[in-house]
């Protein structure tokens, strides 16, 4: 039978041919199998986007190129950042943000698609050039990844996307989540910046914007080694919302985390 698709109509998918036993599964875009579209090109460490909580801020660093590195080291032990930066910022005893650094994020290059009946991708360029980030900051992902993927990417300084990331304020955006780095993804990255980011999950996000000048300061107590330090940053906010859903994605029907990203799938 024909089932009329109200919101794929602006895209002119009019209808899709459905079978009459067909059954719909709602869920949360997770486990081998399940798939998203239209997905924002910055992938976070899972382990960071799970600390934050929700409704809290999650800064996302910019600065490795210019040799500024926002770590924690005390007593020979890699720790979390603000366990030597201040990151409560009204001294109520939690912490306002949390930070996505050098090695917790990355700027994707996702697969390069070709168009379908299901969403047109509107960016062309090829590669890890700057023009294709820019594109799919402010469009998103036209094409599906199923999870896992290993996707490639690049850690460097993009301080050219200050416009791209403040044109999406407001909205909310699918962050790729991965749980290790140098996967095999044949990429079209290269160079020290190159990585590959091994994708488990999806999780949800609002975007606030760019700051030109985010600062932390040591907190109280730290050694001198621990200096004040400023970054650019793109900031989000952990969407908890269950509001956030890929339209062309598929679950495998599991309950869905209040963070994670959902899809509705026709099964037999």
């Amino acid at each position: 039978m024909l089932a009329d698709t109200i919101m794929a109509r602006a895209i002119n998918w009019n209808e899709v041919t459905v079978g009459a036993t067909a059954n719909a599964a709602c869920g949360g875009v997770n486990g081998n199998g399940a798939s998203a579209c239209g997905l924002w090109p910055i992938a976070v460490d899972i382990k960071t986007f799970e600390n934050a909580q929700c409704g809290q801020s999650m800064v996302i660093w910019d600065a490795d190129n210019d040799k500024v590195s926002a770590s924690c080291t005390i007593g020979g032990g890699v720790r979390d950042v603000c366990d030597c930066y201040d990151c409560d910022l009204d001294d109520d005893g939690s912490n306002d943000f949390v930070v996505a650094t050098t090695y917790s994020r990355g700027w994707i290059d996702f697969p390069d698609t070709p168009n379908d009946s299901v969403y047109t991708d509107p960016c062309k360029s090829n590669g890890c050039g700057a023009s294709e980030l820019a594109c799919r900051l402010r469009s998103d992902y036209g094409g599906r990844v199923t999870l896992p993927a290993c996707i490639a990417g690049l850690r460097g300084v993009k301080a050219g996307v200050k416009d791209d990331v403040n044109a999406r304020a407001g909205q909310t955006v699918g962050l790729p989540l991965f749980t290790s780095i140098n996967c095999s993804s044949g990429s079209n990255c290269s160079g020290s910046e190159a990585e590959s980011y091994y994708v488990t999950n999806f999780g949800c996000a609002s975007v606030t914007g760019w700051i030109q000048n985010f600062v932390l300061n040591p907190r109280p107590g730290m050694p001198k080694s621990i200096k004040k330090i400023s970054s650019k940053a793109v900031l989000v906010t952990k969407d908890c919302s269950g509001r956030c859903m890929t339209f062309c994605g598929s679950t495998s029907g599991e309950a869905a985390e209040p963070w994670e990203m959902r899809a509705a799938s026709l099964t037999p």
